[in-house]
C-alpha cells in the first residue's frame, strides 16, 4: 500500500511488457492480474492521501476534531480494503493461484472444522447412532392422527 509495491508492480509490468518478446497466454493474464493490482494500489493510495491532504482545506475541517478523526480512518479502511482485493484478483486471472488456493482451501476447512469431507476426498467413517424407540413413536405418532374407524 506503499510507494514502494506501486513501483515493483510498475516494474516488473513494464519488464514484462516491452522486454518479453512474444506474448504468451500466460504472459497476458499475468499483465492483467498485475494491471489490476496495480490500479487497486493506486486507487487506495490515491484515496488517502486525497481524503487526507484535500478534505480538510476544502471543507474547512479543523485537524483534531472529530470529524478529521473519521476522515483519517475512513480514507485508511479504504486503502486497507484495496489492499485486501488482492486476493479475489489473483483467485480471479491466475490459474496457478486459484489451483493452489483451492487445493489448500479444503485442508483449512477441514482444520478449522468446517468441512466433513477430509483434504484427501474421503468421507469420515463416522459412528451410526440407532433409537430404539423411535420407530415405535413415529408409528404411535402417526396412528394417533388417523381419524376413529380406520
Amino acid at each position: 500500500m506503499n510507494f514502494g509495491s506501486i513501483c515493483a508492480y510498475l516494474t516488473v509490468w513494464i519488464r514484462i511488457k516491452f522486454v518479453v518478446g512474444n506474448f504468451s497466454d500466460y504472459q497476458t493474464h499475468l499483465l492483467k492480474c498485475l494491471f489490476v493490482l496495480l490500479l487497486l494500489e493506486l486507487f487506495g493510495w490515491t484515496f488517502n492521501v486525497g481524503l487526507r491532504v484535500l478534505m480538510g482545506p476544502v471543507f474547512g475541517i479543523v485537524p483534531g476534531t472529530f470529524l478529521n478523526f473519521v476522515i483519517i480512518n475512513l480514507a485508511t479502511n479504504i486503502a486497507y480494503i484495496a489492499i485486501a482485493l488482492n486476493f479475489p484478483v489473483l483467485y480471479t486471472f491466475s490459474k496457478e493461484h486459484r489451483t493452489a488456493i483451492n487445493k489448500h482451501w479444503s485442508k483449512i476447512k477441514f482444520i478449522l472444522g468446517l468441512s466433513t469431507v477430509h483434504a484427501t476426498g474421503q468421507q469420515p467413517t463416522n459412528p451410526v447412532f440407532v433409537v430404539p424407540n423411535a420407530l415405535s413413536r413415529q408409528r404411535t405418532s402417526s396412528q394417533s392422527l388417523k381419524p376413529d374407524g380406520e
